[in-house]
């Protein structure tokens, strides 16, 4: 969601996980199937792995350079 500001609500209960797979089940009908394969094996196999459990409130700089650094 987004604010009058441009900056982004998350729903504080929700994690990386429940937010990336809503937004590929949303942008699957707007992309290329070929995108689509290309982000799904992305959002699953790497960035639900890694960050998944992470509440969207607590994601911060930290948790992304780790996973570029791994």
């Amino acid at each position: 969601m987004v604010d009058s500001a441009g900056g982004f609500l998350a729903d504080p209960n929700q994690t990386v996980a429940d937010y990336l797979t809503a937004w590929l089940q949303a942008k699957t009908m707007t992309l290329k199937p070929t995108a689509v394969v290309r982000y799904h094996a992305y959002v699953v196999d790497d960035l639900i792995p890694a960050l998944g459990k992470i509440k969207l409130d607590d994601l911060g700089y930290g948790h992304i350079a780790a996973l570029v650094r791994a």
